[in-house]
């Protein structure tokens, strides 16, 4: 194995004091830190898991629910909690800063009760049953209503 003086000396015969990598370009810098506000649901692991499942309600049977939601939580880890930039999240994770910048909106507009693209969101589910009185105030059931529209007509 080679010495440090003679590493060196094979270093200076490349690079002189007037190169850019020597007088300029080498320099260690200290890590930037993102400037960006961080908003209070990402502060707790309670109200993360909300968001998250109201985005991706089936990540148990969901193989990409369960992916989405492992990139969202990996976001919020990189970007709120760790206050990286966009560009950091992006280069860690591999993704273009345009995808960054794409989940961080989608998460900010879920944290606020709407659905991912903006709208508001809509229940889901069996529809709630209707309540249909006759004339004398009696409760109706559907099938009942039916029943006598067939006799009727």
């Amino acid at each position: 194995m080679k010495n440090l003086t003679d590493t060196f000396g094979e270093l200076r015969r490349l690079i002189d004091s007037n190169d850019p990598f020597m007088n300029r370009g080498h320099k260690i810098r200290k890590r930037r830190e993102g400037s960006h506000e961080i908003p209070e649901w990402t502060k707790s692991d309670e109200t993360v898991q909300q968001v998250l499942l109201a985005s991706f309600p089936k990540w148990k049977v969901r193989q990409w629910h369960r992916n989405g939601a492992a990139r969202w939580v990996r976001v919020i880890h990189l970007y709120y909690r760790m206050n990286m930039t966009q560009g950091q999240v992006a280069e860690e994770m591999d993704l273009s800063l345009k995808v960054v910048n794409h989940i961080l909106a989608r998460m900010n507009k879920v944290a606020t009760g709407l659905s991912a693209n903006g709208r508001p969101r809509r229940p889901r589910g069996r529809k709630p049953d209707v309540r249909i009185e006759d004339s004398s105030g009696r409760v109706v059931s559907f099938d009942e209503l039916i029943n006598a529209k067939q006799f009727a007509g």
